[in-house]
């Protein structure tokens, strides 16, 4: 016929001729060539990851890719709209995502794994922070206390030397036995 549907086990040539009863023409081949299908990925790491909205999270997929693949990155659905390529991704979406990762050879490939990217709120600044007693003897504590509203899911965090600094505590107040004067921030 003018056409065949073949299913080999290994690459093969396939060779056509016209023929009419004992008399034929010359052949023209084909040849179908048989791809290793790629390993599945074992895992996107982090599975799930949490950003501030405008911030980026680095995406990495583990496993053992065969010669020939490599790692390709979608969102909407495994294969679905193409967001890279590689070991690795750095991703900003604008709202929660899922991202999927498999290995391509050519035509084949993988079962997919997948990561979430969520966005998280991000918090309200505090109105004002004290401590009491203001003057300690060296050794004794004091209280530090914030005011302020926080937003679903934050926690207010202490620390010495700068904003973001040694970490002190957490929560509204927390205390502290200096043994100089210091200053403590709170965000």
């Amino acid at each position: 016929g003018t056409s065949i549907t073949v299913s080999p086990t290994s690459t093969t040539t396939y060779y056509a001729r016209a023929e009419n009863g004992s008399c034929f023409s010359s052949c023209q081949s084909a040849v179908v060539t048989i791809t290793a299908l790629p390993a599945n990925p074992t895992s996107v790491s982090p599975s799930t990851a949490s950003i501030c909205n405008g911030s980026s999270a680095t995406l990495s997929a583990t496993g053992t890719l065969s010669s020939g693949a490599a790692w390709h990155w979608y969102t909407a659905s495994c294969g679905g709209v193409a967001a890279g390529t590689g070991t690795s991704i750095s991703v900003s979406p604008a709202s929660a995502a899922t991202y999927y990762v498999r290995a391509e050879n050519g035509s084949c490939y993988s079962s997919c794994q997948s990561a979430v990217v969520t966005i998280a709120t991000i918090p309200v600044n505090p109105i004002s922070a004290s401590s009491s007693p203001v003057s300690v003897c060296a050794g004794s504590s004091s209280t530090l206390s914030v005011t302020g509203t926080l937003t679903s899911g934050s926690t207010w965090h202490w620390y010495s030397g700068s904003c973001g600094g040694n970490s002190v505590g957490t929560g509204t107040s927390t205390s502290v036995s200096p043994s100089s004067t210091r200053t403590y921030y709170v965000r």
